[in-house]
């Protein structure tokens, strides 16, 4: 079977990167800033979190490797606010007027406890009195024909009475009639009684030792006496093996080689990420990577907008300047501003960072 074109065009749309797209677009420039996405773009936080949630303390175990202690003591934990809040409606009130539409658009007035509640009976009187007294006389005619060949339902068995056995019951529905014989036949005549009749229709049946529960539907459930537990149970602890996991921040393989290159080639070297202010420098500090970053941007706001600020600021072309994330949307927010970016991941435009090196002219 041929491959849809359709599909084909939606798998290579949405899973394609814009320069494996259009590969012409992203050939080798001369680029005067370099600006990298923050998590799992520098490094890597085992397990998966975000700068914003790193709260420990930081202690570097070797050149690439942090490990985060427990949370000092008093440290506030930054919480994300959005600029706007969009105000609560006010409940609409009711225009309409009784002097326009009368009263019986209202709601009867609540019955005070002087009141006494309608008797339930009279009820029941007065809705049957009002049926039969709108049916007509063949209408009424059928309505007692059938109520005399309705069959009596089951009722319980009282413990002075006969046993009553499953083939002299009358007035089952087919579907519990093909149980009973399912029953008579597995346990033989005379042997099956019914000894309780449930609110719901239910019956029970005792065949011998063994009882069972027919519904309304006809099916049957084996009912089993509950087993007690017991006197004395004595439960044993259960060994704790579980060991607190701790936390790692690791930079990803080749990051400080292209960082030291960007460096030689006076290239300067920015970071954008969507972290609360000064989680993401805190990281960059301990692994002592602060002297080769220009500048830190940890901000909540868009990377579009922040991209456009720096390049402004530096006097520096969108299009000269280079942009790394790990996803995919960040990209196309800077390529909106006319920047030139790249998705960092495996089988994106590169896989490490040091392949950003073959997009940038020596």
């Amino acid at each position: 079977m041929a491959p849809d074109p359709k599909e084909e065009l939606f798998e290579y749309a949405y899973s394609k990167t814009v320069c494996q797209q259009r590969p012409e677009i992203c050939k080798p420039r001369e680029i005067r800033m370099v600006l990298f996405d923050a998590d799992d773009t520098m490094w890597h936080i085992d397990p998966g979190q975000i700068a914003s949630n790193i709260t420990g303390t930081l202690t570097l175990v070797d050149p690439d490797t942090i490990e985060v202690g427990p949370e000092s003591p008093g440290a506030k934990k930054e919480t994300r606010t959005t600029g706007y809040t969009k105000p609560k409606k006010e409940k609409r009130k009711h225009l309409i007027t009784e002097e326009e539409y009368g009263s019986w658009w209202k709601s009867p007035p609540p019955r005070t406890s002087k009141e006494p509640p309608p008797a339930e009976d009279e009820e029941l009187e007065s809705i049957q009195h009002e049926l039969t007294h709108s049916l007509t006389d063949k209408q009424y005619r059928l309505l007692e024909e059938a109520q005399e060949k309705a069959p009596e339902p089951v009722q319980p068995p009282a413990k002075s009475e006969k046993p009553v056995y499953l083939d002299d019951v009358r007035g089952l529905k087919v579907k519990q009639v093909i149980a009973v014989e399912h029953l008579i036949k597995q346990y033989g005549q005379k042997q099956c009684r019914i000894t309780d009749v449930h609110d719901d229709g239910d019956l029970t049946i005792t065949c011998g030792k063994e009882k069972w529960v027919m519904t309304t539907n006809g099916m049957l459930f084996e009912e089993k006496p509950l087993v007690k537990p017991p006197a004395e149970v004595t439960y044993l602890p259960a060994p704790v093996t579980y060991k607190p996991r701790k936390q790692t921040i690791t930079l990803l393989p080749t990051f400080r080689e292209t960082l030291q290159k960007l460096n030689d080639r006076k290239i300067p070297v920015t970071v954008i990420s969507l972290n609360a202010p000064g989680t993401v420098k805190r990281i960059v500090d301990a692994f002592g990577l602060g002297d080769k970053i220009l500048e830190v941007h940890d901000t909540w706001e868009n990377k579009g907008e922040v991209f456009a600020e720096i390049t402004k600021a530096h006097k520096i072309a969108p299009w000269e300047a280079l942009f790394i994330d790990n996803t995919a949307s960040h990209v196309d927010d800077v390529s909106r501003k006319c920047g030139f970016g790249l998705v960092i991941g495996k089988g994106k435009d590169v896989e490490k960072p040091l392949d950003i090196m073959k997009f940038i002219k020596a």
